[in-house]
């Protein structure tokens, strides 16, 4: 929609952030801040607990089931550090391989033993564990990833600066309480484009690394 200009602005994942900076031209201007104030959230890859599953070992052969091939968290941050930290290939190491569709399918799919194991993000539990729907103490977290850069909100580049200014502004400058709290966020504060480099250093050693074993 905003290649074609459809629309102006979107909320991103950090990965279809960088998607649509290269394809569509969007720019990133604000981002989450957390409660405890960081700017960014982490990776998991989560068993439930009791099956007696808590390292990468005892999921060999098992059910796991990533979220979507364009989410950040749900795959590819896992799997950047299945190809390249770990040198396995998914499809081979375990029994299947799924995609949920979404975080909270994920989540819930290890919950109720649809599969073993799967990959989310902390923030994302928490907004399950704010519902009532898990608790923490409900999964084993085998892995956890390095910090990701928090969702960006982002604009079209081709808008008048001024509007992408006061946008910007109105975003980072929203203090409703009530509304931070059910987003599970202290704020938004501004984002440059140059916060997701990391993001897509990831896509390339993910690109390399898949090219290699076909």
């Amino acid at each position: 929609a905003m290649r074609f200009k459809k629309i102006e602005a979107a909320y991103f994942g950090p990965k279809s952030y960088t998607d649509a900076a290269e394809r569509s031209g969007a720019v990133a201007i604000a981002r989450e801040q957390k409660v405890d104030g960081s700017t960014g959230y982490h990776g998991l890859i989560i068993s439930k607990k009791g099956s007696g599953l808590k390292t990468m070992a005892d999921l060999k052969g098992k059910r796991f089931a990533f979220n979507d091939p364009n989410s950040t968290s749900g795959y590819l941050v896992p799997m950047t550090y299945f190809l390249r930290d770990l040198k396995l290939v998914p499809k081979e190491y375990f029994g299947r391989v799924i995609f949920s569709g979404s975080h909270e399918a994920s989540i819930m799919a290890v919950k109720l033993d649809h599969v073993d194991a799967a990959s989310t993000n902390d923030l994302d539990v928490d907004r399950k564990v704010q519902t009532g729907s898990v608790k923490w103490e409900d999964f084993n977290v085998i892995w956890k990833s390095p910090l990701i850069p928090s969702s960006p909100l982002a604009v079209r580049k081709d808008l008048p600066g001024d509007m992408i200014k006061k946008l910007q502004d109105a975003i980072t400058t929203f203090n409703d309480k009530e509304g931070l709290k059910k987003l599970q966020l202290k704020a938004f504060v501004k984002a440059e484009d140059k916060d997701y480099d990391s993001i897509r250093e990831m896509k390339k050693v993910k690109e390399k690394l898949r090219k290699k074993q076909r």
